[in-house]
């Protein structure tokens, strides 16, 4: 951001994170979808299933692929839970997580796209941003995703 004349700062791009700003999420949705039923918070579900899990956090940096990371999805998620579930079923229940555009935020991007770049910057991985298109069909406003996939870190790293 610089100044332009008056003081006002002039804006020079616009860097959006995915989840929860551009995508709401539904939590439990991936355990509904699988009928794992758990009490408790469902943030706490997930991280007790997969954000605390270093395959997760491998996947998200890019390190492990798409069919590896299912097929061990669905063995931890197998043994812990007790049900059994296989990659396909894992990685249709994974994407559930991802509800569709938060209320306006379409129609924001899109005003915002006409007047300075828009990119997104997220933590994620494969699946989600090939799954992206079927809940939010206009990606065109954004110039580029930067993904911690393709990046190979994280973001506050």
């Amino acid at each position: 951001m610089h100044f332009a004349a008056g003081n006002r700062p002039k804006i020079d791009a616009v860097f959006l994170d995915l989840g929860e700003v551009l995508i709401e999420l539904g939590w439990r949705r991936p355990f509904d979808a699988l009928g794992i039923v758990a009490a408790g918070p469902p943030e706490e579900l997930w991280k007790s299933f997969v954000s605390s899990w270093d395959q997760y956090d491998r996947y998200e940096r890019g390190l492990l692929g798409t069919p590896e990371f299912f097929r061990q999805l669905a063995a931890r998620i197998s043994q812990i839970s007790g049900i059994a579930v296989n990659a396909t079923q894992t990685q249709a229940a994974w994407n559930t997580l991802l509800i569709g555009p938060v209320l306006g935020v379409p129609q924001l991007v899109t005003a915002l796209a006409s007047r300075v770049p828009v990119y997104s910057i997220t933590n994620t991985n494969p699946a989600h941003i090939d799954y992206l298109p079927s809940i939010y069909p206009d990606l065109t406003p954004f110039r580029k995703f930067f993904t911690s996939y393709d990046l190979g870190f994280r973001k506050h790293e």
